[in-house]
Parts: structure tokens; C-alpha cells; sequence
């Protein structure tokens, strides 16, 4: 059988404009929803409130009213500019996208663009049967090269005989993508624990008990065989990707919510951005990057 993979948005910000009417908290509470807001806002907002759905989950959360006063925060954004953020557990709903396209239009906003989309596959081992473990030691060790992105960031355990790295991201803050790959057991076990995470992946096949706790050994590390995320932050620059199979070779797909709409549309998206930022060669000194064979993972 196929190695098990998981994949899902991992988070969803829109930036929007209010229409005519400020969406308040009074707003929604005037439509019998509960809603819950914070004492303070942000430096760039003066007012943050979470919505609430039927059954008392966290659902929706909204920033709103630009701060405008003087200052070093303050802004030049329009009055009636917002975000709305779809909290972790929606985003792991087949129809994420959807959900969030719905809220929008039903409550009369109109969609700017798409602030920030984090989009993640899960898995144990690769199609090539390496192992996620091996292939993060063998890049931080450079025996494999990565083409695109130089900048990174390394995370993990400094031991006596060995160094146990986890996690790994490149690119800046402000780039249009950024890539990380890491433990995704371990953040889980050590961090928060997400029920529906694991939910989501007993449903995909990788783990066979949904309720069972992550647990870690004396050293740390993730007692059994852990489940590793590759993640792409998509951020407000980006505009779409080209397709690159089929009858369809180069066409270009917008980044709207529309390209995100079902599972199969985000195996597409992922496809051209692991293409990209997910590129390796076999490190050879003194040949360039182009003349090394590729890592097929």
C-alpha cells in the first residue's frame, strides 16, 4: 500500500474590508452569536474578538479598527480594513476554504486578498523510503543541497555524542513563502497537544489511535515512529502558481480561497510548492548546484 499522508491548511487569515455597517462584537451578538473579546488589542488594532459557533467552539477571529493615533504603531490602513483568522480546528476541515468564504459574504466583507495560508502534509516516510530523521540530519549536514532559499534556521537537541535536530525552516519573514519542516509529534508532545491534529491523521492512516497521548522517552524524543510536517507559509505577496502536468501545463492559478477549495485543489498546490522550495541536489564539492543529481524524497 501507499505511504499514509495527511494533508490540510494549518492556517487561514484573510484581509478585508467591513462593509457600510463596523461587523462589532455587538454585531454579532445582535445575531444571537457569542462572542468574546479581548481586553487589549494589537499594535496595529485596536479592538480583537473571537466568535464563537453553535456548540461553544472557537470559531472565527476577528481584528478590526486600525489604530490611527500617533505614534509608533500606528497606521495608515482604511478604517474599515479587518482580518478574520479561522481558528486551528476549523482549518482542518475538508471544506476550510469554504467555511471561511461563506462567513465572508454572508456578513457582507469584501475579500482583499489572502494574508496568510499555511499549507501542510503530514507524513512517516517518503516515497523514496527515506526517513524524515535521516533526511533532516543529511541536510543540515549538507549532503543534500537546497536550491532555492538560503536563508534557514535550525532547531533541536544539543546531546553529548550527537546533535538531535527537529525542525527547520528557510526564508525570511517578509519572503513570499516560507518552507519548514520538523517533528511534528514532538511540537505536539511538548508544545500543545491538538486533539483534531491527531484526529485527522488517525483518519488519514498515519497513527492508529486517535486518543492516545504522544509520549516522549527519558531523552526526549517521540517514543515510536513520529509524524513529520512539511509546511508552506504563503504570505499576502504571493499571487499563484502554474500548473505543470496535463493538457494544462503553465496555466496559472490565482491565490484565491477558490484554489484551496477541497483536498485534491491543495495536493495541487502543494505539488508546484514542494516543486520549488522542496528542491534538493546530492551535494558533489566543486560542481555547481546544477550539475549534482537530484534528491528525488
Amino acid at each position: 500500500m501507499p505511504a499514509a499522508r495527511c494533508i490540510n491548511i494549518d492556517w487561514l487569515e484573510m484581509y478585508c474590508y467591513e462593509p457600510r455597517e463596523p461587523r462589532t462584537p455587538e454585531y454579532f451578538e445582535r445575531l444571537g452569536l457569542s462572542v468574546s473579546c479581548r481586553d487589549y488589542g494589537t499594535k496595529h488594532w485596536t479592538q480583537v474578538f473571537t466568535i464563537r459557533d453553535e456548540q461553544g467552539n472557537e470559531f472565527m477571529e476577528v481584528r478590526r479598527s486600525p489604530r490611527h493615533d500617533h505614534g509608533e504603531h500606528h497606521t495608515i490602513l482604511p478604517d474599515n480594513a479587518c482580518t478574520l483568522r479561522l481558528v486551528n480546528r476549523y482549518c482542518y476541515y475538508d471544506t476550510a476554504a469554504w467555511i471561511m468564504s461563506d462567513f465572508i459574504f454572508k456578513h457582507g466583507y469584501l475579500i482583499r486578498r489572502i494574508f496568510r495560508l499555511d499549507l501542510a502534509l503530514d507524513l512517516k516516510v517518503f516515497d523514496s523510503g527515506d526517513k524524515p530523521e535521516s533526511v533532516m540530519r543529511r541536510i543540515v549536514r549538507h549532503k543534500y543541497a537546497k536550491v532555492y532559499q538560503s536563508d534557514r534556521t535550525v532547531h533541536g537537541a544539543d546531546h553529548w555524542n550527537d546533535c538531535d535536530d527537529n525542525s527547520i525552516s528557510w526564508g525570511k519573514k517578509k519572503s513570499m513563502v516560507v518552507t519548514r519542516f520538523y517533528n511534528k509529534s514532538l511540537e505536539l508532545a511538548q508544545v500543545k497537544d491538538k486533539p483534531w491534529i491527531r484526529q485527522a491523521w488517525f483518519e488519514a492512516g498515519l497513527i492508529d489511535d486517535p486518543i492516545a497521548p504522544i509520549v516522549l522517552d527519558k531523552s526526549g524524543k517521540v517514543v515510536g515512529d513520529p509524524v513529520w510536517r512539511l509546511e508552506f507559509q504563503i504570505n499576502s505577496s504571493a499571487r499563484g502558481w502554474f500548473v505543470a502536468e496535463g493538457d494544462h501545463k503553465n496555466d496559472y492559478v490565482e491565490h484565491t480561497l477558490e484554489a484551496y477549495w477541497n483536498r485534491p485543489l491543495l495536493q495541487q498546490a502543494f505539488a508546484c510548492l514542494c516543486d520549488h522550495y522542496f528542491n534538493f541536489r546530492i551535494f558533489e564539492p566543486g560542481k555547481t548546484k546544477y550539475d549534482c543529481a537530484p534528491k528525488i524524497l
